[in-house]
């Protein structure tokens, strides 16, 4: 409780849970317990932040998440109002595909999301590992080294993905794509619904 006369400077709460109604829908916050600040919230303990994105639900779970309203020390200088941070191993979720990262910052009126190296991806299309990523749930650029495993058994090597709902664009020096005795190479290979097309470079396979 404040002094009188003086403005409430922080509330700990345990068994934190949260629901606001957005133009787009509800938007829930849940975790084992938070700091509430006047610069923010420090929400700790098996995070899970809902968020509405055009009829479908994106989820966001992390042991650790920071979000910052307005100036004020308790949280680090360096994050930017209107940010948020989640950190130790987060995962963002959507449409049966996920995100992993070690730490991961969102701009979160605009949803602009950015990715810390190493990432993993997984989604019915397969499963990759990159570098750092950045984009929203529409489209994603993921810098490399990108080595993924497509759900048909095909594997891809390069150094940039593009992924763009079920199509991965996949550049390099070369870019490769094997499968079996099938091994095609090239500057930009596209794949769509698991299968290569619009390639540009060489293709070997077995007679």
């Amino acid at each position: 409780r404040p002094r009188e006369g003086q403005l409430l400077e922080t509330v700990e709460l345990g068994d934190f849970r949260a629901v606001r109604q957005g133009p787009e829908g509800p938007e829930s916050l849940r975790s084992d317990g938070v700091r509430w600040t006047r610069a923010g919230l420090r929400l700790e303990g098996n995070v899970q932040w809902q968020q509405p994105m055009e009829k479908q639900r994106l989820s966001l779970r992390a042991p650790r998440v920071l979000i910052r309203e307005a100036p004020g020390p308790d949280l680090p200088e360096s994050l930017p109002q209107g940010e948020a941070w989640a950190e130790g191993q987060a995962v963002l979720s959507w449409n049966g595909r996920t995100l992993t990262s070690p730490h991961i910052e969102v701009q979160y009126r605009t949803r602009r999301w950015h990715l810390q190296a190493p990432t993993l991806g997984r989604g019915p299309e397969g499963a990759f590992s990159a570098g750092a990523g950045q984009g929203d749930p529409r489209h994603w650029d993921f810098e490399g080294p990108i080595q993924a495993t497509l759900a048909n058994g095909g594997m891809l090597r390069g150094a940039r993905l593009s992924w763009e709902d079920r199509v991965w664009i996949l550049t390099g020096r070369p870019a490769t794509w094997n499968r079996l005795r099938e091994r095609l190479a090239g500057p930009r290979i596209v794949l769509r619904e698991f299968h290569p097309e619009g390639v540009s470079g060489s293709l070997a396979a077995a007679e």
